[in-house]
């Protein structure tokens, strides 16, 4: 037992780690109220609301300037849309009667007058086997060889006419062939020539396609010599678009199957017409729609130009009215910041009081851990002074001494400036205030900025650094104090 001068000395010393320790606590319990206080005035009534609505006056104004461009595309879509619309019709206008006109009979006529010119030809040529031999195999588009136009005047004439050098049902074929090509070629012009745009080519990409395989075959056909033209108009509807193909199949089913027309030339020129004309009929039901839509997706756009406009206008309005809160009264006074700073520095404010709250815990726990063992050296069994009244008297916010449930929801709330930190960065990074024109109005360097948040990640870490340590070195001691006791030995044995 030891006297009672060192007993005294003992209690002495108790009296002081206990007041240490009070004075401790007082500081982390004012800590923590302040700091739990700051961190839940500036997060509800200024951080969430300005971040939030500065991230969606982002968003909107981002989504007004894609509006506004596609709005201008549109406009310029639409305008162009029937320019071309207008041009389309009176080309289709004069192609309608230029179809209409075609056929062998209209070329009858112009068949005898060549046959009168080539006969004559035939006949200044009979005194030259050569030459009248290359006259009875001459095909379309071909010259007499050069050293007979050397020979023969006659021969160097109708270079520029690829029929001129057939003879009956072939030269009509030839011709007509001729016809047809021509009698498109204006509305092939119209839309070739110029800038080939996007629209353009959505417009009339897919009709050229089809009349140029339409012709195409016609041509060959004619050139053959066959007496039945075989056309595979499912291949060429296959090649346009699902709409074009509805309005082809509205009044008329020779786009779902492959045709062969056989007959007369006349009958077939006919034909070939008519199927000409159902694409041109089709395409203008089809251009006349996607104007109505291109005109709806204007005002479409329109529309939701004035709403973004409206909402700009609600959250300029609610922006203004926060900035009126920048000057908060806090147990640290009035913060002299604006609040673009005030919102970027709150992370480096929650780390700074988390690590304040941290050492203050931390301090309270070793002063009153060094207290207990002082209350044992006189009191052993802690008969006097159990441990229920220790964490009594000398109460911890998470105290090793109470049980796990309690610590358990202490430490939550300890942690929290932890989740603000993090959920504070996760806003600003999600809102786009980390980049952009925000971080570039604040007063310091977007770098200083990040290296401030880099620095109080670390702080945040050393701080639960020290409070693991801490408890882990009182369980080390718990241990190593019931030790003894475990073991059923006297402690005071020699």
């Amino acid at each position: 037992m030891a006297p009672p001068a060192a007993d005294a000395r003992l209690e002495e010393q108790a009296g002081t780690l206990y007041g240490l320790y009070e004075r401790k606590a007082k500081a982390f319990r004012t800590a923590l109220i302040s700091v739990m206080s700051l961190i839940t005035i500036i997060l509800t009534l200024v951080f969430y609301p300005y971040v939030t609505f500065r991230g969606e006056r982002y968003a909107l104004e981002t989504a007004q300037e894609k509006n506004d461009k596609a709005l201008a595309e549109a406009e310029w879509v639409s305008a162009e849309t029937a320019s071309q619309l207008e041009a389309y019709r009176r080309a289709m206008q004069d192609d309608f009667r230029r179809m209409s006109d075609l056929g062998p009979d209209a070329l009858q006529e112009a068949a005898a007058a060549h046959a009168r010119v080539l006969a004559g030809i035939r006949r200044a040529l009979d005194a030259d086997p050569e030459a009248a031999a290359w006259l009875a195999r001459a095909r379309a588009g071909e010259d007499p060889p050069q050293d007979l136009r050397r020979r023969h005047a006659e021969l160097r004439q109708g270079r520029r006419e690829p029929c001129f050098w057939l003879a009956g049902e072939a030269w009509l074929r030839c011709a007509l062939k001729e016809a047809a090509a021509e009698a498109d070629s204006p509305l092939v012009r119209e839309f070739e020539r110029g800038r080939v745009t996007e629209l353009r080519r959505e417009l009339f990409g897919d009709l050229a396609v089809a009349l140029a395989a339409l012709r195409d075959s016609f041509a060959a056909y004619l050139l053959s010599g066959e007496t039945t033209w075989r056309f595979d108009a499912r291949a060429v509807a296959a090649g346009m678009s699902e709409r074009h193909r509805i309005l082809l199949r509205v009044n008329s089913d020779d786009w779902t199957q492959q045709l062969e027309i056989p007959g007369r030339l006349k009958a077939q020129a006919e034909r070939y017409a008519a199927l000409y004309l159902q694409l041109l009929e089709a395409h203008e039901r089809f251009v006349i729609e996607t104007a109505n839509r291109l005109r709806e997706e204007q005002r479409n756009l329109e529309k939701e130009k004035a709403r973004i406009a409206g909402e700009l206008e609600v959250i300029a309005g609610k922006l203004e009215g926060l900035k009126r809160l920048q000057d908060i009264e806090t147990p640290f006074g009035t913060l002299p910041v604006g609040i673009n700073e005030l919102v970027l520095l709150f992370p480096v404010l929650v780390a700074a009081g988390f690590m304040l709250m941290a050492a203050l815990y931390v301090e309270s726990l070793e002063l009153r851990q060094e207290y207990r063992l002082l209350t044992r050296l006189t009191d052993p069994g802690g008969e006097i002074l159990p441990d229920r009244r220790v964490a009594l008297i000398a109460p911890l916010w998470i105290d090793p001494l109470k049980p796990l449930p309690h610590r358990v929801y202490r430490g939550f709330i300890l942690g929290l400036p932890v989740l603000a930190f993090a959920g504070a960065i996760w806003l600003l990074a999600g809102n786009r205030l980390l980049t952009g024109p925000f971080i570039r109005e604040a007063r310091l360097n977007e770098v200083i900025y990040f290296g401030l948040y880099i620095a109080s990640t670390l702080t945040i870490v050393e701080g639960l650094r020290r409070i693991a340590r801490a408890l882990g070195q009182h369980a080390v001691k718990e241990k190593a104090e019931a030790a003894p006791e475990h073991s059923g030995a006297d402690p005071d044995a020699p």
